[in-house]
Formats: C-alpha cells, sequence, structure tokens
C-alpha cells in the first residue's frame, strides 16, 4: 500500500508541475489562428481609425484562418497600400485580382493594382524575386509532401512554415495545409495503432508521433484524441529509453495470459539504461489515461511503467485497482506471489478461476 501511495504522489507530482504536457506550437493556417469573421471586424476597426499598419496585421492573420476567403485579400491589400507597404499590397492585390469573380469590385481593385504597380516600378526586381521564391518554395514542398517527408529539415511542413513566415497569400494555402494535417494526422494515428498492436518501434519512431500530432494542428484542426495519443506514444518512448531492452512485439491483449506471462518475465529481465525515465513514462502514461480514460491498454502500460521503476506492488495495485478482471491483471498477481513465496495458491486461483471453466 505504501509503495501504491508513493507512485501514485509522484504522478499526482509530475502532472501538477506539467511534466507530461509540453506547450505546442502556435497554429498557422486554419481555425487555430482565429476566428476569420472576427478578425476581419477588428481589421475594419482599425482601418476606419486610420491605424493601417495594424490593420494590415489583422487582415492578414484572418488569411491564415480562413484561405479561402477572398474579399480578405482586398481589404489587405488596401491596409498595406495606405501603410506605404508598396510591394506587400501590390502582391495582395495580384492575389485578389486573380481569385475574384468579375464584378465591378474586381474591376476597381484592378485599378487600384495599376497605381499600386506604377508606385512599385522601381522596386520590381524585388517583388519578382519574391515571387519566384514562392513558386520554389511551395514546388519544394508538394515534392515532401508526395515523398512522405512530413517533419524535419526539408520536410513538408517546414516549407509550408517557411511559406507562411515569408508572407505567401493565396487561396491554395489551406488546401495546401489541409493536405498536411491530413497526411500528418494519417502518420500519427497509425503509430498509434502499431503501438497498441505492440509492433517494435523504436523510440525515435515513437517520438515522431507527438510531432506529427504537432503538426496536424500547427495547420489545422487539432485531430481528436490526440492529446492522449500523443502523451501514450511519448509514454513509451520514455519507458524505452528508460530500460531496454523495451517492449517487444507481444500479444498480451485481454485472454492472452502465455503472452502477458512472457511479457512480464520480459519486464523483469530488462536492462536498465539510455536517456529516459521511468518517472516521466508514468507522468505520460498517467496524462494518456487522464484524457482517455476508456482505453484500457493505457492504463495497463502505466502498470508496466511503475513495474519497471521497481514499485511491483505499486504495479500490481494499479492493476488490481484500473483492470480488475484483466487477466494480466491474475499473470501478475501470480508472479508476485512466487516472489513472495506464495505460489501455489496464487497459481491454482489463476488455473482455476472462473474466467477459465473447464471444457472451454
Amino acid at each position: 500500500m505504501r509503495s501504491e501511495l508513493r507512485a501514485l504522489a509522484l504522478v499526482l507530482l509530475l502532472l501538477l508541475l506539467g511534466a507530461a504536457a509540453p506547450a505546442s506550437a502556435a497554429p498557422l493556417v486554419g481555425p487555430g489562428v482565429g476566428t476569420a469573421d472576427a478578425l476581419q471586424a477588428d481589421g475594419n476597426r482599425l482601418y476606419n481609425r486610420k491605424q493601417f499598419r495594424d490593420a494590415a496585421r489583422v487582415f492578414l492573420q484572418a488569411t491564415r484562418a480562413a484561405p479561402e476567403h477572398v474579399p480578405t485579400y482586398l481589404s489587405l491589400a488596401r491596409s498595406r497600400l495606405k501603410a506605404k507597404e508598396i510591394p506587400g499590397a501590390c502582391y495582395a492585390y495580384r492575389v485578389y485580382v486573380r481569385a475574384a469573380a468579375e464584378g465591378e469590385e474586381r474591376s476597381k481593385a484592378q485599378s487600384e493594382l495599376e497605381l499600386c504597380e506604377r508606385q512599385l516600378r522601381a522596386g520590381r526586381g524585388q517583388a519578382e524575386e519574391s515571387t519566384r521564391q514562392f513558386v520554389e518554395a511551395k514546388a519544394a514542398f508538394f515534392a515532401a509532401l508526395e515523398a512522405g517527408n512530413l517533419v524535419g529539415h526539408g520536410s513538408a511542413g517546414e516549407w509550408l512554415a517557411q511559406l507562411v513566415e515569408a508572407g505567401y497569400l493565396g487561396t491554395d494555402l489551406g488546401e495546401m495545409a489541409g493536405k498536411l494535417a491530413a497526411a500528418a494526422t494519417a502518420a500519427a494515428d497509425d503509430l498509434h495503432r502499431r503501438a497498441l498492436a505492440r509492433e517494435a518501434l523504436d523510440e525515435a519512431t515513437l517520438r515522431r508521433g507527438e510531432a506529427f500530432y504537432e503538426l496536424a494542428a500547427t495547420f489545422g484542426p487539432a485531430p481528436q484524441g490526440h492529446v492522449a495519443r500523443s502523451a501514450f506514444l511519448e509514454g513509451l518512448a520514455e519507458l524505452r529509453a528508460a530500460a531496454r531492452p523495451a517492449l517487444e512485439a507481444t500479444d498480451t491483449g485481454p485472454g492472452g495470459g502465455d503472452a502477458a506471462f512472457a511479457a512480464v518475465r520480459a519486464v523483469r529481465n530488462g536492462v536498465e539504461g539510455g536517456s529516459g525515465s521511468y518517472a516521466a513514462a508514468i507522468a505520460q502514461l498517467s496524462a494518456a489515461v487522464e484524457a482517455a480514460p476508456a482505453v484500457a491498454d493505457y492504463r495497463f502500460f502505466r502498470a508496466l511503467a511503475i513495474w519497471r521503476s521497481g514499485d511491483e506492488a505499486g504495479a500490481l495495485a494499479a492493476l488490481e485497482r484500473d483492470l480488475p478482471d484483466d487477466p494480466r491483471t491474475a499473470v501478475l498477481r501470480a508472479v508476485v506471489a512466487m516472489e513472495a513465496g506464495n505460489a501455489a495458491a496464487e497459481v491454482e486461483r489463476v488455473l482455476f478461476s472462473t474466467r477459465y471453466p473447464a471444457g472451454k
């Protein structure tokens, strides 16, 4: 009981300190940036107060929140022109004119663009250079996306972030962000599925899961369940780093009594070392349980981390509390009993449990 309380106190302390909840990057595209209508209204107020530079900043944010909303580009262009940001104004005008439907507003914007470009004439080389760089960056983005290179140096995520930060405008920005977010979510969910299936994934592969989920939330709506899944994958990565060999592709699912016993033996024979810590693994896996309490495997792996930390009684207590009817709990109870010298009674209890009736 004391060891269980110590383990629970350590988990609670780490959660209170925020060890299991790393900060995510700020969204760059999509609704996470803000509400487009509210940003448009704020920009209009600033423009009417003749705060043109601030209005341009807010309108730019609105184009990130909803890249498909064409009129915002005209608001941005006019604010930039009033703020004497001539190259940026002309660029926004061109984006609007290309995307807008024929009509009086587009014709007026075309005339404003011509006026803007007359003012820009002396610095046209710089504007053309920026346009060329945007074309090259978009090509690099699509090449990386097609190759499945989503995170890291030269990745689709890096190229799209550079486009946004360099001031790229276009209704296609939302499409690019959507494709990247979908690919990142699919990659992360696949890692989560493989981890739950007990596939032997190395530490670096497991840690990519959080990077994929963060990338998806940077360029689109946060994926459903990503908080729990990210914490679970990070918890397994910490577990691998703290104790090797870590989890092998062993079936320890419900009903797999023999496999569960083998898994416990593997835990007991694990070689300690690496850069992770059991405390970090317990904290991350506890965060996963907190975010998705219905996922039984999160509870099992938390108990596994407690066991590997050396707190055998705490691990058994956690399983008995969280998964009282799970075959893995019965197996662990028998192992603990063996070490305490009560092997016969516990083995008999497992063998003749009502979960395993004769003839089944």
